[in-house]
């Protein structure tokens, strides 16, 4: 009995895996990552419109404290990088267990990769904003995605699942 479940669990982790290699040899730049990790599992993937990328900001970009010792400072701002996104640029997104792959996509269909949102640290729970955004705290900042209601209610619902088990 419990050979036959080994068995199982290696056919599983080779079909995880398969499957991510399918999706990284589909994603233009996703050899940099690499998707194939070790506990790595792909969720589900959508399109959603990127609203709101917020990110800390790191010291000297911008602040104006010349000559304060930085010693005795964090190395982020107190005022974050708030960035808004033209509403009519739709995303490929890909939900993994740890992390967001936000793709572009080409009028030839090429998919390429655009930039990864580490999920390892996240502290707060996805939610669905008033303005009907999903709010995703990630390890560097939160992103505001907007798309089909029933992705958003099941990104955040997949996404709050790792905070629970």
């Amino acid at each position: 009995m419990l050979q036959g479940r080994v068995v199982n669990e290696r056919k599983r982790d080779h079909e995880y895996r398969q499957q991510l290699y399918t999706i990284q040899s589909e994603i233009k730049g996703a050899h940099t990552i690499p998707l194939v990790a070790p506990n790595r599992r792909f969720t589900r993937s959508a399109k959603f419109r990127l609203h709101i990328f917020i990110e800390p900001q790191h010291r000297g970009e911008g602040d104006d404290d010349e000559g304060e010792d930085r010693t005795q400072h964090s190395q982020y701002t107190s005022s974050p990088k708030v960035r808004r996104f033209e509403p009519d640029v739709v995303y490929h997104y890909y939900l993994f267990s740890d992390m967001i792959v936000e793709c572009t996509a080409v009028m030839d269909g090429d998919i390429t990769l655009k930039r990864t949102y580490r999920l390892t640290n996240r502290v707060l729970a996805a939610s669905l904003t008033p303005n009907r955004c999903l709010r995703v705290v990630h390890e560097n900042g939160v992103i505001y995605l907007q798309g089909g209601a029933m992705d958003m209610v099941n990104w955040m619902n997949d996404i709050n699942r790792r905070l629970y088990s």
